[in-house]
């Protein structure tokens, strides 16, 4: 027996991951985690090292695909409350690296900070935006990350430098041996009625330029300029079986059922090769492909 098969309750062989994805698209996981506390994830990542399985980290699961039946090594889900946890401490939000970006968004509003108002109606969970640098640009939010804290691969709690964030080209990963387990963001207090305001501003904005969510997949490729060159390369309503570019946004997918993974893929890459056809670009995924 691995170390891995010895954490019982904690650790699921063969876990359903259908039920940690947002559109319920998934196969199983070799060993799918459920930690609940800093510690049984120390315990998840020393058995992992020891049975030599490599490990990825779920978030939301708004932002992945399983394109197999079986995702090979341990994936890791802090749905946890330990994780998910947000609270306000002065002009600061301090969130569980599974909590939602919608929960901070919405504590901060609470307690009159400002700074996070543009992502209101963003999906994912705290860590996934930082790792994807969601969204991105200026005033996104790695600007108002003050503190990170993280287990290392040893398992020790260990706090990680917020400055590196703000190195290198959007898509590297300055952590890729940690795993964030709570993220502080310091913002302005500015009192809640113009906060508030601001919130519906932005959300208003929001709802006009993304469809909504219920059943749908996106943004698909990261960059502002995404959408237009999707657009202008004429990808609206183009479909691949149950999964349809969005004719309100070219960078979402609207999927329907009975839909399969494949749908989704298949499509991606015809959304890609089209921009690849009309403008000579390559444009760079935003969803992971498992």
């Amino acid at each position: 027996m691995g170390a891995l098969d010895s954490l019982s309750g904690l650790v699921f062989k063969n876990g359903d991951l259908a039920p940690h994805l947002s559109l319920g698209l998934g196969g199983k996981a070799d060993y799918l985690a459920l930690p609940r506390t800093r510690e049984e994830l120390g315990r998840v990542i020393s058995a992992a090292a020891s049975d030599g399985q490599p490990i990825r980290v779920l978030g939301s699961g708004r932002h992945v695909i399983v394109s197999k039946d079986s995702v090979r090594g341990v994936v890791l889900a802090l749905g946890g409350a330990e994780f998910t946890r947000v609270s306000v401490v002065g002009d600061r939000v301090v969130a569980g690296a599974g909590a939602h970006l919608s929960a901070v968004v919405e504590a901060a509003g609470r307690a009159g900070l400002s700074g996070l108002e543009h992502l209101v109606g963003e999906p994912g969970t705290v860590a996934g935006a930082l790792r994807l640098r969601v969204p991105e640009g200026e005033g996104g939010l790695v600007e108002h990350v003050d503190r990170i804290r993280a287990v290392s691969a040893s398992g020790r709690v260990e706090e990680l430098d917020a400055a590196m964030l703000h190195q290198g080209e959007n898509r590297h990963d300055p952590f890729p041996s940690a795993i964030i387990v709570e993220v502080e963001f310091r913002l302005e207090a500015t009192g809640q009625e113009p906060v508030v305001q601001r919130l519906k501003r932005c959300w208003i904005e929001r709802r006009i330029r993304e469809p909504l969510r219920a059943n749908t997949i996106g943004p698909i490729f990261r960059g502002h300029d995404a959408a237009d060159l999707l657009r202008k390369s004429d990808v609206a309503r183009k479909s691949e079986g149950c999964a349809e570019v969005s004719d309100r946004n070219p960078n979402f997918i609207v999927v329907r059922s009975p839909a399969h993974p494949a749908d989704i893929i298949n499509l991606i890459e015809a959304m890609r090769q089209r921009v690849r056809e009309r403008f000579h670009i390559d444009v760079e995924r935003q969803i992971s492909i498992w």
